[in-house]
């Protein structure tokens, strides 16, 4: 006589429970990843002059997008709100002057961020300087270099 064994086991709850949170953050993670903006520089800030446009995608509108610009750790520019975006995709920040543009998207008025990024832009031209006390009756020394931008230079003294 042959003997079978049926042998039952018990399904795994654990796992499945952790497959089910594993699958609904990544797809809550994909919904907040499909928001985004790419900046493109038009204009090359010099002399205040400077035009930064922003596309947006994966944001419906209307939204509302608020500017900050800081350059060299200052805080110098921010255009709050500066444009209720109600068709289209872009925004454009005029009169920049170099530094980094910081891009706040909101969908109302209740100011909860769908958005933030930012973006470095250098500017036209940085000058450092150096220089070496005078000893008298020796006179001292300064040296002014300029980096970026196009030649030629001149210089003003200023007495």
């Amino acid at each position: 006589m042959v003997k079978t064994h049926v042998l039952y086991v018990e399904p795994n709850t654990f796992y499945m429970k952790k497959l089910i949170l594993l699958a609904l953050f990544i797809t809550l993670g994909l919904r907040l990843n499909a928001q985004s903006v790419i900046f493109t520089l038009i204009t090359p800030p010099c002399d205040s002059n400077g035009i930064v446009v922003a596309t947006f995608s994966g944001i419906s509108t209307p939204f509302i997008v608020g500017w900050e610009v800081i350059d060299n750790g200052y805080w110098y520019s921010f255009y709050f709100p500066s444009d209720t975006i109600t068709t289209g995709t872009t925004d454009t920040l005029r009169g920049f002057e170099g530094g980094t543009v910081y891009l706040h998207v909101y969908h109302d008025s209740s100011f909860g961020f769908l958005l933030t990024d930012s973006a470095s832009f250098a500017p036209p031209f940085a000058v450092t300087v150096t220089a070496t006390d005078g000893v008298c009756p020796a006179l001292g020394t300064m040296n002014a270099t300029v980096i970026g931008g196009t030649g030629p230079f001149s210089r003003r003294d200023h007495k």
